[in-house]
């Protein structure tokens, strides 16, 4: 799953944003930063579950 939005590097809190959802459901979360792109890595079991957050 991947969220290509082009977003302006001042603004902050936007991966926090997103993670929201996640953490109101207690799913754990692995993210890597990297120049360009952030990945968000969740368990297999929670996979469903956080595609209907996202509505994929």
């Amino acid at each position: 799953m991947s969220i290509d939005e082009i977003l302006i590097f001042h603004k902050a809190g936007i991966l926090f944003e997103i993670l929201r959802p996640l953490k109101a459901e207690c799913i754990s979360v692995l993210v890597v930063s990297a120049y360009e792109r952030d990945y968000i890595f969740v368990n297999k079991n929670d996979f469903d579950k956080v595609k209907k957050f996202f509505g994929l």
